[in-house]
């Protein structure tokens, strides 16, 4: 309850001009007024371009399973395609699509479908059997990359979902709050505080598990 006001209330001195900014989009317009004008390779391209961004950003924070994700980008693609013109350029169209793929993974977990599955697996957020072998593995030096990886997939799956989706937007695919605020249709000081919130809870998982100190030069 207070974190809740606290995320509400929160306000970053630091948030102007923040460091963090999405690369400027080279050629969605003219893409999206290829499709509108019926050129077929254009929709190949787009789905090129977004499928695998779409299939990570599903993957790392809603379902942590490859079927779902895959599934939802692919769906996604295809709304796109069918809502592509009512796109009237008033945002990017990067943060239009990713509010469709939004919608369509929080469709997605609310469907029967999804529900008879989540019955059939088991879902544990705990540390793999062997992770904790990792942190002495390699004594007084970083492991390599793809461990490494692999270990902070592993921390940010922890999360819960509020938070993990602003980790990895901010963080890895390099929204800024503005943008983050627009695509999942929150405040923007909510979404400073609540960032600064995950940052925090991350934090303590990758010291409970003993990455904070492989991540040190």
């Amino acid at each position: 309850m207070d974190d809740e006001r606290q995320e509400e209330n929160y306000e970053d001195e630091n948030s102007e001009g923040s460091g963090n900014q999405q690369n400027p989009v080279d050629d969605d317009e003219s893409l999206v007024e290829r499709i509108k004008n019926g050129d077929k390779s254009a929709c190949d391209e787009l789905y090129k371009k977004y499928y695998e961004k779409f299939y990570i950003h599903a993957y790392l924070n809603y379902f942590n399973n490859d079927y779902w994700a895959s599934l939802c980008a692919t769906d996604t693609l295809i709304k796109i395609f069918e809502k592509i013109k009512t796109f009237d350029g008033r945002s990017k169209f990067a943060t239009w699509a990713y509010r469709i793929l939004k919608n369509e993974c929080i469709n997605k977990k609310k469907s029967k479908e999804y529900r008879n599955w989540l019955k059939t697996v088991s879902i544990d957020p705990k540390p793999m059997p062997g992770e904790d072998e990792k942190k002495t593995q390699y004594p007084g030096k970083k492991p390599p990359d793809g461990e490494l990886s692999e270990m902070m997939e592993r921390a940010i799956s922890m999360l819960p979902e509020k938070y993990r989706i602003l980790i990895v937007m901010y963080h890895f695919e390099n929204y800024s709050y503005n943008e983050i605020s627009e695509i999942l249709e929150m405040k923007l000081n909510t979404v400073k505080g609540r960032l600064n919130r995950a940052r925090k809870k991350l934090g303590k998982i990758l010291k409970e598990l003993g990455i904070d100190e492989l991540l040190e030069d």
